[in-house]
């Protein structure tokens, strides 16, 4: 058995700022808990879905807890996080306040307790006193109630500029009225005091009966004080999420390290992944620190509000490898309830049927603005759309074969059990993205021929890139193997393209080049992962392994993949070098070890982290339906014993 708390962590003395903060969690309302110098406790709250006009995810608020008398001041306290409960309590000698946000509920609550005659005090933060320019829109205020209670709500909504640019007014808006609120009460007792915090978003209350029900959620904690138990429902779920599926690793400091660092990536998906909406790659709920180091700009995040799938599908990944079935599910559910969205985008600009999923996707599941501009109003009835187009991601299709290929990949490792969930939700999705490239490359001459395409970000204007080649052989194959409508006809799909690099034969990121490399991706090695059309167990083949050591970009934080390809390709050495350092590469100035970033993206990074964390599962275990290979990367003197998830429902035990 695993026990997580062997990585608990420990703050010591007082934090300058949220910089220095410990994330808590309950799967959609999360915080960022610190001591400050001023000896108060902050608690800096978030949500999943609490959306801003313009689709950025705000912080909920911010409640300072206040004490009569200096106890975190008179003797400086830690701040503890225990994973066998996901709380965070501050102590000393003097006091102690156990932060926990409880599972199932939407509540969190801090629990002071004192030997003394010391007095907690609780008080609402707001930052968000004025309007804020966004874009075409302007974020609203937050409006104060009273000393306990505030709430934010929408007043117009960015989807209203696309559905005045030709979208479909039966769309569903996701910002219009959409509002969030947060309100506290405070429980006496004997030697202390809990107080609880209540939080509530959605788009079908109006404000005022928001307002409602946040008070009297508040006041029914308060009145049945059950902080204990539902504690203990939280120690429930913990230990089942660490437990059922886990890793450990000995033997060296890097080993070990290695696995606290995995297991506190594992912590930060728990926090967050059974929300409203998936989890956002850049910062999760738990970004902090601006850009411009302002204190008060707490909502900040790199990259806006969008979804990117280059990023956002290595969390998922991660999850299915640790064996989180129902937080994917938060993801397949957010691109199925989109279907009508992404079928008017595939409308609109090609006048085809199928599902256009745009590689960089505003919450409603189209183009941001910036990326594609407005939809001209004619093309309703002219003609395919044609507006200012972003080059990165117009021609970029491959992240819907991925998010196709991880649904079927979900399938297989969550067992029969799931089938009628995949059915409902995963299939039309899958069926859908597969006629639109049936729609949009049609076969002639009896091959498809992927014309003027993106091979990723990298590759504008090419022509037969491998990684919708790559996606679409995997994806045809699984589905056959399932009985189910393929749509395409796997013989029409043209081969990988091969070129030759420094005299060695290799996989092409494409067959025809028109321009200059744009990013850093390997386009080519999509074929080792996430495709797994070649990797280690087929003999080491000679043409993979040159592919890699030819590939044109060689690094490994944040979205990389290069660490996943090496332990897939057994090179051993790589890996034992590379990850443990690559691991420990936290934002400057953080305290939480699983605070990554800011690479590419924004604080925590959640690329960075997944990434290394499909890494070494990769190193510690491989397998297809047919095979499974056991510590196929690890080095001699690396203790490990695991219990893992993999193909065919099946659970890999390594003790």
């Amino acid at each position: 058995m695993f026990d997580a708390a062997v990585f608990n962590v420990v703050k010591r003395g007082l934090c300058g700022s949220e910089k220095e903060s410990i994330p808590i969690g309950n799967g959609d309302i999360g915080a960022n808990v610190w001591a400050d110098r001023d000896g108060c406790i902050r608690i800096l709250i978030s949500k999943t879905d609490a959306l801003s006009e313009a689709g950025n995810i705000l912080k909920i608020g911010l409640v300072r807890l206040r004490f009569s008398a200096p106890v975190f001041t008179e003797e400086e306290p830690e701040t503890h996080l225990d994973l066998r409960d996901g709380t965070v309590t501050v102590r000393n000698r003097l006091a102690r306040v156990q932060i926990a946000a409880f599972r199932g509920k939407g509540l969190l609550a801090a629990r002071f307790v004192t030997d003394g005659d010391a007095r907690m005090d609780a008080e609402s933060v707001i930052w968000r006193t004025e309007p804020k320019n966004a874009g075409r829109v302007a974020e609203s205020p937050d409006v104060r109630v009273d000393a306990s209670t505030w709430y934010h709500a929408n007043e117009t909504s960015e989807f209203a500029y696309e559905k005045a640019d030709g979208r479909s007014r039966e769309l569903n808006d996701y910002i219009k009225n959409r509002c969030f609120a947060a309100s506290f009460e405070t429980a006496p007792a004997e030697n202390g005091c809990t107080v609880y915090i209540a939080v509530e978003c959605g788009t079908t209350y109006d404000p005022k009966s928001m307002v409602r029900s946040v008070k009297n959620a508040a006041r029914k904690a308060a009145r049945e004080d059950a902080f204990e138990r539902y504690r203990e429902e939280n120690e429930t779920f913990w230990k089942e999420y660490f437990g059922k599926y886990y890793v450990k690793l000995g033997g060296t400091e890097d080993a070990r390290d290695v696995c606290r660092l995995y297991t506190l990536q594992k912590y930060m998906n728990g926090c967050a992944d059974r929300g409203v909406f998936p989890i956002k790659f850049n910062g999760s709920i738990f970004c902090c620190g601006s850009k411009d180091g302002t204190e008060t700009d707490y909502d900040f995040r790199n990259w806006g509000g969008c979804y990117w799938i280059q990023n956002t599908r290595l969390i998922y990944w991660n999850m299915l490898y640790t064996g989180d079935f129902e937080g994917m599910k938060v993801l397949f559910d957010f691109l199925y309830e989109r279907l009508p969205a992404f079928r008017e985008n595939a409308w609109l600009r090609y006048r085809i049927d199928g599902a256009l999923v745009p590689e960089t996707m505003t919450i409603h599941g189209t183009y941001p603005g910036l990326d594609y501009g407005a939809w001209q109003r004619q093309a309703a009835e002219n003609g395919p759309a044609e507006p200012q187009c972003s080059p990165w991601t117009i021609d970029h299709f491959n992240g819907m074969l991925e998010l196709s290929y991880m649904m079927l990949c979900f399938l297989s490792y969550a067992g029969d059990g799931e089938r009628a969930y995949f059915d409902r939700v995963c299939y039309p999705f899958i069926h859908d993205v597969l006629v639109f490239f049936r729609e949009r490359f049609p076969a002639v001459g009896g091959k498809m021929r992927f014309d003027n395409v993106s091979s990723l970000e990298t590759w504008w204007h090419c022509d037969n890139d491998t990684p919708d080649i790559a996606g679409l052989t995997a994806i045809l194959c699984e589905l056959d193997r399932l009985g189910l409508d393929t749509v395409i006809d796997p013989d029409v799909l043209p081969d990988l393209p091969r070129e030759t690099r420094n005299g060695k034969e290799v996989i092409a990121a494409c067959e025809v080049y028109r321009e200059e490399s744009k990013n850093c991706e390997n386009p080519e090695l999509y074929a080792v992962f996430p495709y797994f059309l070649y990797d280690g167990a087929e003999g080491l083949c000679r043409l993979i392994q040159d592919t890699y050591d030819e590939r044109h970009h060689k690094f490994n934080n944040g979205w990389s993949q290069d660490l996943i390809q090496a332990a897939l390709l057994q090179r051993t050495e790589k890996c034992v070098g590379e990850l443990p350092p690559n691991f420990r590469r936290k934002a400057d100035g953080y305290f939480f070890d699983a605070m990554f970033g800011p690479n590419m993206d924004w604080i925590p990074d959640q690329c960075h982290g997944s990434s290394n964390s499909i890494a070494l599962r990769m190193m510690l275990l491989q397998d297809k339906r047919d095979k499974v290979r056991v510590k196929p990367c690890v080095p001699e003197n690396w203790e490990c014993a695991f219990r893992l998830p993999a193909h065919n429902g099946r659970t890999v035990a390594e003790e």
